[in-house]
Formats: C-alpha cells, sequence, structure tokens
C-alpha cells in the first residue's frame, strides 16, 4: 500500500495538470479557430457582395450607354433625310418642323424611340433655337433654352445628360445630330432630341454638380452630394457610405458618352450584414459545441492517458515518429496536387474573359466598313490562334476539374457507331485531313457504358493525333474489337516518325511533346485528357505499338 499509494497519487496529479492544460490548449484552439473562421468567411461574402454588384452595376452602365450609341447612330442617318436638308438650304425654316415631324414620326415611331414628354428643337449654325412656329415638337425644360448655346453643331453627334439646377428631380437626356451642306459641307445646323431621364429606384445621376437621385430621402441626397464634392467619382468604383444613417454600396460608372456625367447605382447594406450577423452567430455557437466537446474530451483523454502513459511511451515513440514523417509528407503532396488544381483553375476561368474580348474585337475589325481586304489572311490567321488559345484554356479547366475530382462519372449507354461516324466526320475537318483516307472497320451495334461527351471528347484527341502525325496520302482505321468485358476502340495511322518505345508513357504528360512533333500543331494536352477522361469512367488509353507500318491507339471501354 506504501508503494502503491504515491504511485496513485503521483498518477492523479499528473492527470489534473495534463486535463488543465488540455482544457486551456482546446480553449485557445477553438477561440482562434473560431475567429479565423469568422473573418475568412466574413470577408467572402463581403468581396462576393462587391464583385456581383460592381458586375451588375456595370452590365446596366453598358446598356445605357448601347442605347445612347444606337440613338445617336439614328440621328447621323437622320440628317442625311434630303427633306430636311432642303429646308435648312434653302432657308425654308416655316417647313422644316412640319417636315421634321413627319420625318421623325416614320423614323422613331416603329422602332419605339419616341420618347413620352420629350421634345425635339433645330438650332442654327451659331446654336440659337430656330421657333417651332407653332408646330407639336414638346415644351423646353424651363431654364434649359438658355443651355442651347452648349450644343451648337459640331463635327459629330452629342450626347449630354442634363439636370434641371432647379428641380433635381427631373432630368433629361439630350442628344443633338449636326447637319452639313451637301455642296461645301459647312455646318447648317443641329437637330436637338430630349427625353425624360428615368431613373429606378437604385440609380442616381450626377452631372455639373447637380444629383439625381428622385428615390432618396433629402438627408440621404444632402449626404451623398457632399460625400460626391469631397472625392469625385471614379469609373469601376465601389463605395460604402452612410446616407442618412443607412449603410449603402455604392458604384460608379460614366454615364454613355457624356464624360462629365456619372450614373451612380445603390444598395443598401443591410442585407449583408444580417447574413453576417447570423453567419457569426452560427460560428460562435459551434465554436461553443466543439469547445465543450474539447473540455469532456480532455478529461477523458487525460485520465486514460495518465494510466497508460508509462507502458506505452517508450513501445509507441517510434512508430509515433515515422507516422508523422510519412503523414506530413503526404499532407504536402496532397496541398501541391490541390494547389497546382486550383492554379489551373483559376487561370483558365480568368483567361476566357480575355480570350474572348480578344475573338469579338478580331471579328468587329473584320467586319468593319473600312477593314482593308489584303489584311483578310492577317486577320484569319489571329482569329486561328484565338481559337486554338480558347482549346487551351478549355482543356486546362477540364484537367483541373478532372485533377480535383470535379467532373462526375456518369454511366450511361453511348451508341458507338454513332460516335464513332460523328468523330470521323470531324477529323475529316482538319487541318491536313484532306490528304488522308478514313476507313471504319470491325464490329458495329456496340454500346459502351459512360458519358457520350467525355467519350467523344477522348476519341477526338486520338483522331487529331493521327492526322497531325501520319503521312500523307496514307490511310487512318478505326475499329471496334471485342475484349471480354470491355470494347476496345482501335485508331491505327501510318506515322512519319514512329515513337521510340522510351517515350510511349511520356507521351501521355501534360504538355509533352515527343521529338517527332516537329512543327505540327497542338500544346501537348491531348492523350493526357484522354487518358484521364478514359479512366474516369473504369476505360484506359494506351499506346499498343508504332514502327514503320502502324501505329496504334487503343480506347478501352466498358460494355454497356
Amino acid at each position: 500500500m506504501s508503494v502503491a499509494s504515491p504511485a496513485r497519487a503521483e498518477a492523479r496529479s499528473f492527470s489534473r495538470r495534463l486535463w488543465a492544460a488540455l482544457v486551456v490548449l482546446v480553449g485557445l484552439a477553438t477561440a482562434l479557430a473560431v475567429w479565423l473562421a469568422r473573418a475568412q468567411l466574413l470577408a467572402a461574402e463581403t468581396q462576393s457582395a462587391r464583385l456581383r454588384f460592381a458586375t451588375e452595376s456595370a452590365a446596366a452602365s453598358a446598356l445605357r450607354a448601347a442605347r445612347a450609341a444606337e440613338l445617336q447612330h439614328h440621328l447621323d442617318r437622320l440628317a442625311t433625310r434630303p427633306r430636311l436638308h432642303a429646308a435648312l438650304e434653302d432657308d425654308a425654316l416655316d417647313l422644316l418642323y412640319p417636315v421634321a415631324l413627319d420625318e421623325l414620326r416614320d423614323f422613331f415611331l416603329p422602332r419605339g424611340a419616341a420618347p413620352t414628354g420629350g421634345f425635339h428643337r433645330f438650332l442654327d449654325a451659331a446654336g440659337h433655337e430656330i421657333p417651332p412656329a407653332g408646330v407639336p415638337c414638346g415644351e423646353l425644360p424651363a431654364g434649359f433654352a438658355a443651355e442651347l448655346t452648349a450644343f451648337r453643331p459640331t463635327d459629330r453627334a452629342l450626347w449630354r445628360l442634363w439636370i434641371d439646377p432647379r428641380d433635381p428631380d427631373r432630368a433629361w437626356e439630350i442628344t443633338a445630330a449636326p447637319f452639313f451642306s451637301h455642296e461645301d459641307r459647312r455646318r447648317l445646323g443641329a437637330l436637338l432630341i430630349g427625353a425624360p431621364l428615368a431613373a429606378g429606384d437604385a440609380v442616381a445621376y450626377w452631372s455639373a454638380d447637380r444629383l439625381h437621385a428622385p428615390a432618396l430621402p433629402p438627408a440621404a441626397r444632402a449626404d451623398l452630394v457632399a460625400a460626391l464634392r469631397r472625392t469625385p467619382p471614379v469609373a469601376n468604383e465601389v463605395r460604402a457610405l452612410d446616407l442618412a444613417g443607412v449603410s449603402q454600396l455604392l458604384a460608379f460608372q460614366p454615364a454613355a458618352a457624356d464624360a462629365a456625367a456619372w450614373e451612380i447605382r445603390l444598395a443598401p447594406l443591410a442585407p449583408l450584414q444580417a447574413r453576417q450577423a447570423a453567419l457569426t452567430r452560427r460560428i460562435v455557437a459551434v465554436g461553443a459545441l466543439v469547445g465543450l466537446a474539447g473540455v469532456l474530451a480532455s478529461g477523458w483523454i487525460s485520465a486514460r492517458f495518465a494510466v497508460r502513459f508509462g507502458r506505452v511511451a517508450q513501445r509507441h515513440d517510434a512508430q509515433r515518429r515515422r507516422r508523422e514523417r510519412v503523414e506530413s509528407r503526404l499532407e504536402i503532396t496532397q496541398e501541391e496536387r490541390d494547389r497546382a488544381a486550383r492554379f489551373a483553375a483559376d487561370a483558365s476561368h480568368q483567361l476566357k474573359t480575355p480570350v474572348a474580348i480578344l475573338r469579338a474585337g478580331l471579328d468587329e475589325f473584320g467586319a468593319a466598313a473600312d477593314f482593308p481586304r489584303e489584311r483578310e489572311a492577317e486577320l484569319a490567321d489571329l482569329v486561328r490562334q484565338t481559337e486554338r488559345l480558347g482549346h487551351i484554356v478549355d482543356d486546362l479547366l477540364l484537367l483541373a476539374r478532372l485533377d480535383a475530382g470535379l467532373v462526375p462519372a456518369i454511366a450511361a449507354p453511348v451508341d458507338l457507331d454513332d460516335l464513332l461516324d460523328r468523330a470521323l466526320d470531324d477529323a475529316s475537318a482538319c487541318p491536313g485531313a484532306e490528304q488522308l483516307v478514313f476507313a471504319r472497320q470491325g464490329l458495329h451495334g456496340a454500346r459502351a457504358l459512360g458519358d457520350a461527351r467525355h467519350y467523344a471528347l477522348a476519341l477526338q484527341s486520338l483522331l487529331e493525333n493521327a492526322v497531325k502525325y501520319s503521312r500523307p496520302a496514307t490511310t487512318v482505321h478505326v475499329s471496334v474489337l471485342d475484349g471480354g468485358e470491355t470494347w476496345i476502340v482501335c485508331v491505327d495511322n501510318v506515322s512519319a516518325a514512329p515513337v521510340p518505345a522510351e517515350l510511349r508513357e511520356r507521351i501521355f504528360e501534360r504538355f509533352h511533346r515527343g521529338p517527332s512533333a516537329g512543327s505540327a500543331a497542338g500544346y501537348g494536352l491531348g492523350l493526357s485528357l484522354a487518358r484521364l477522361l478514359a479512366r474516369l469512367h473504369g476505360g484506359e488509353v494506351r499506346l499498343a505499338g508504332s514502327d514503320a507500318t502502324r501505329t496504334r491507339f487503343e480506347l478501352t471501354l466498358r460494355k454497356a
């Protein structure tokens, strides 16, 4: 008893000290985890809301700019109407507005562009109003007549946003198109079109130190005016402001073609703050439960650990160290793989937008009336390179999703006859395919199990590879063989340079192109993508053989 009692007392003392240390450690770790999780989630939520709001604002502003540009284009065309020119050039001003009323009715009403409550006026070459002489053409806003000279005829159409200085709740979109003499190209005058500006509940406009925001309360307007005077708007900027005690998110975009006018979109931050508060409460509740569970678990662990520590510590120490080293290496490998997959996916997503913009710009250049026809070949080559870059981005994105396990394996029956017919038809359109013959052999009526889109991509990669590396005036054979529990789709071609035995696995590595690639088009992703897609559905892609007479790739598919 005298020997056992001190041992038991020491064990109990060690257990209490260990439990206290574990409780403190679990509490600190839980508090830190809760704080980090809350900060990260709140930052992500805020950034997502800002990005979504900025994107919606930019899209709405671009739509308004497009409408303003279309109206200017229509006015430019209207300014070429011979009847209006005749009235201006012959000084028959008493006929100007009747003729214009006819032309405007024919020109605008079919398109639904005639503004309700709007007006139109003609200006002479000095920018002075030509009186309408009783013809109905809308009322000029009070105070606007003094600013007509700002729209004196220029060499191009003008668009302006005009906010009534005496009543900021009223605003107009003003568009002016110049008239030129057919004889000496001198400016005869201008046609002015004004339409009331329709601002929604979440839209305001800022121009000439005036704010048009009819949906905002007076106190909020005063706060917004003061903020805009302190810090002028910046394109594509998103700000958070308190307007009359209400937190708002504001996005700024130039208002169409008027560089001095700004469109401001507003969104209350209260919903976002409510979501963040609810998220904080949930995180704290989960953290409290985790902390409580950690405290209880610490008591149990410390008691058990104190009893067994002496007997098992030495025996398991070496094993623990080995296990930790192995797990550390596995974690590093997994983290590197995940990091590479995230990087490829993020890079592919970020590249899609500039590639699309580049392609749209090239199409616009080619469609322009003044584009030199002798440079069409250069433009076509740029379009092809853009399409190639788009394919690279798509393949990288698919590879990244495959690496991350985000592509589901669909098990559905696939008609191989239809799949091969489509693939051969597509392959015959590839560059260089006109020098080859495509032959379909083997079994018919086979049905595989998997995803038809993925099998089509894998087969397309194998056929494109055959087209690139076949000798001219040879035949590419595609056949289906019975492999027992699988179907084997074989693609045979006569290669200009057979694949050496030591490279038969390396050709499936990403971005690897063998020494026989030469100037053949491609970027070394097709075979790697084909193998990953086949393996996703329980199949395989391999190089069955390559010599001077034949190179064979085999695509193994599960039977339906």
